[in-house]
């Protein structure tokens, strides 16, 4: 699927799926899903959208998803869980030694 379009539709999930949600989770969403990417790849700081490969875009849009699912049940039973924390933790295991 086209990035844009897999963005649009996360985002209407997360539209959906938050019990109010306001501007700021939308770019809470993709900034964490662009930097714990960029992570992943050994950037030191968050790249943008725009700057990253093909294969960046593809693991991006895997990530964007588990991270609105994840808002979206935190949000649902009031974990309080920090949701960024979370995803980059998850990814740092997933990494090779």
């Amino acid at each position: 699927m086209m990035d844009k379009q897999h963005q649009k539709d996360a985002m209407k999930q997360l539209r959906d799926g938050l019990k109010q949600p306001v501007r700021v989770n939308f770019i809470k969403a993709n900034t964490v899903a662009n930097k714990a990417v960029s992570t992943k790849y050994g950037y030191p700081k968050m790249i943008k959208k725009g700057e990253m490969t093909p294969a960046m875009l593809v693991d991006r849009e895997t990530v964007l998803d588990d991270t609105v699912k994840l808002m979206e049940v935190n949000d649902r039973y009031n974990l309080g869980l920090s949701v960024s924390k979370a995803i980059y933790a998850s990814l740092a295991k997933a990494q090779p030694a």
